[in-house]
């Protein structure tokens, strides 16, 4: 959908995008069985679960997508986008989560911009990620991050340029300006 609003001094895009796509076959990563039978592979220190590439009966990868642009004058603009994105396996009547889902992420952000000179900031986020929406096996690195999944982060970033003539121009960012975790 697309919707478009002017007059003047002043215009606003806002376009929203759905999707689906539905897979079969998909190849994803789940446990599996040793030779032998079982399902874990120790050494002298350490015992790990065994997995491997398989194909699942069908796989489902839906979202949606907000951008917008609003224009203020020949100036200014303020601009945002949010994401949102759900995957899952349907494998034997079972629905789990697909690897390689990103949680709800976006940026919203304001420029200046004149004839030789640019200022823009923006901040971008990511939402929350459960561990029980961490895919099987370890392509979405559950084991690497927190007990309760990958927590939300945003960063606050400044860019600037001026133009210096026909061939150069001088450019400057600063990303990540309150040094977050994220």
């Amino acid at each position: 959908a697309y919707f478009n609003a002017g007059k003047k001094g002043f215009a606003a895009n806002i376009y929203l995008t759905a999707f689906q796509t539905n897979l079969t076959n998909a190849i994803i990563v789940d446990t599996f069985l040793a030779p032998d039978g079982s399902d874990f592979i120790c050494d002298d220190e350490e015992c790990y679960r065994v997995t491997a590439s398989i194909n699942a009966d069908t796989a489902k990868i839906r979202g949606l997508s907000l951008n917008s642009i609003f224009y203020f004058g020949s100036k200014w603009k303020l601009d945002g986008s949010w994401s949102i994105t759900e995957g899952f396996i349907l494998k034997n009547g079972d629905k789990s989560p697909l690897a390689h889902i990103p949680p709800p992420y976006g940026k919203i952000g304001l420029s200046y911009k004149a004839k030789r000179f640019q200022l823009s900031g923006n901040i971008r986020f990511n939402g929350f990620k459960p561990i029980d929406q961490f895919g099987p096996g370890t392509s979405d690195n559950a084991k690497n991050t927190y007990r309760e999944g990958a927590f939300a982060w945003h960063t606050y970033n400044v860019y600037s340029s001026i133009n210096l003539g026909k061939n150069y121009s001088i450019q400057l960012a600063m990303e990540n300006i309150a040094d977050l975790h994220y």
